[in-house]
């Protein structure tokens, strides 16, 4: 069992969501309880659904971009259709206010870009 799923559909499996990486770092005591699972979307929602809910979570959060909106809707609304009592939670960088207070950040700060020179 899982209690706290962190979950994302990337557009491949080189790339990492790194929001569900800050998010799990600043968890504190529930980092034990919390594990990340990444896709991608050309997944199919169905086997999605399943592996996480094979894994028995009460709280499921979806890291959501402009790239997997449309395959993350359908996870969910099949999450919600085959597991009403799982707690899913859409995680959006938009507004950070609506989390409430919030842990300070205590990792990586981006500082300068550097672009080579053409």
């Amino acid at each position: 069992m899982t209690p706290i799923i962190l979950s994302t559909l990337n557009a491949r499996f080189i790339h990492s969501a790194l929001g569900l990486r800050y998010l799990y770092a600043n968890l504190q005591d529930l980092q034990k309880h919390a594990s990340i699972f990444e896709f991608t979307i050309d997944s199919r929602p169905i086997d999605i659904a399943e592996k996480l809910l094979k894994l028995q979570p009460r709280i499921i959060g979806f890291g959501v971009y402009i790239w997997n909106i449309e395959q993350t809707t359908y996870v969910v609304a099949l999450l919600k259709k085959l597991s009403p009592d799982t707690v899913l939670k859409v995680l959006e960088t938009a507004d950070r206010t609506l989390a409430g207070k919030t842990a300070p950040a205590h990792g990586l700060t981006l500082m300068e870009v550097f672009y080579p020179e053409r």
